[in-house]
């Protein structure tokens, strides 16, 4: 089975082999600035396929180089995950028509003490 791994520039489209994969294939998605979550989206997917796209770098060093991610990349997007990952639930649970200012004060309310932790 094999994952598609996409680079931002759309100049680079491969495919890496995903033998574990639960899917027929399993894709990065790439960030979106019509999406609120996907960047939570892309972030999540990319950490769960870290050895895969370990093995995607590897496999095209010269086309990436400088732009493959260090440990310590792979570190910060874990933690923006962890950062976002309320934000995602807040916007997947207010983005019906059923949705209410009411709703929206409460989520406000619930961000203003998830931060002063």
């Amino acid at each position: 089975m094999s994952g598609i791994l996409r680079r931002r520039s759309s100049s680079l489209v491969a495919r890496a082999r995903c033998p574990g994969a639960l899917s027929a294939a399993r894709m990065v998605p790439m960030d979106n600035d019509t999406r609120w979550n996907s960047w939570h989206t892309m972030n999540t997917v990319a950490c769960e396929l870290d050895g895969y796209v370990d093995t995607f770098v590897k496999n095209h060093w010269k086309a990436i180089g400088k732009y493959a991610l260090t440990p310590d990349d792979w570190d910060t997007l874990r933690e923006i995950i962890v950062f976002l990952k309320p934000f995602e639930k807040v916007t997947t649970g207010t983005q019906s028509d059923l949705d209410s200012i009411e709703k929206t004060l409460v989520t406000m309310d619930m961000f203003v003490k998830h931060f002063e932790k």
